[in-house]
């Protein structure tokens, strides 16, 4: 996952030293460099329309293992527990641009995002009495659906008419469309009502995918 983040700079970086032109030009690839806070690969693809704004599409993969601190003992009790959360998330923005300049300057934009995650999360619970002990373990599978609407404003700057760097922030507001929970005792069989509060990992608050949050970025990308 990690050697893919890399990909999108090692074009960047090649690209920097190309010979500055004077075209004005009308499409750029970027990749959003604080994705990797969560082990996410975050693309997008922007067009300046004729009207001097722009629309971009983006989207991201998410491959995130949560161990964090999770695993401890408590009198005659271990717990161990892991998380394992991956999905995808597609957004689709509008900018309105305020220098006339083509991509230099600053703007505002509204956008939409829809997103599709799964958690899989493994507890397990040794118990230990004297010279017995035992183990159960305990399996959470959850989907989840979440849509949402917001905006943001940044500034853009162009190096050598080639190279972007794209700072932006906003409120949004993710709606939970579906969710479907199934947590089951592996040890034994039997499903077990789920009663977890967190949505995807301890690391990751319930905001992302439900509630108001904030959505944000600084960008790496090229022009072509």
């Amino acid at each position: 996952m990690k050697q893919l983040i890399t990909i999108p700079l090692l074009i960047v970086s090649f690209l920097a030293n190309a010979q500055q032109n004077d075209v004005k030009r009308k499409h750029a690839f970027k990749t959003n460099m604080l994705s990797a806070i969560y082990n996410t690969l975050n693309v997008s693809y922007q067009k300046l329309n004729t009207d001097g704004n722009s629309f971009l599409i983006g989207a991201s993969y998410m491959d995130f293992n949560d161990f964090g601190d999770n695993t401890y003992t408590y009198d005659m009790y271990n717990y161990v527990n892991y998380t394992m959360v991956e999905g995808v998330a597609l957004t689709g923005e509008y900018r309105l641009h305020f220098s006339g300049e083509g991509f230099q300057g600053g703007y505002v934009g509204g956008f939409t995002r829809a997103m599709y995650y799964q958690r899989d999360a493994m507890n397990t619970l040794y118990v230990y009495t004297g010279q017995n002990s035992t183990t159960n373990h305990i399996k959470e599978e959850f989907n989840y659906v979440s849509a949402g609407l917001g905006f943001v404003v940044g500034y853009q700057y162009v190096v050598k008419n080639r190279i972007t760097f794209d700072f932006f922030g906003g409120p949004v507001y993710q709606y939970l469309i579906h969710e479907d929970r199934k947590t089951r005792n592996v040890t034994t069989g039997a499903s077990l009502d789920s009663q977890d509060a967190t949505l995807l990992a301890e690391r990751i608050p319930n905001r992302y995918i439900r509630g108001y949050g904030l959505r944000g970025g600084i960008t790496v990308g090229i022009l072509f």
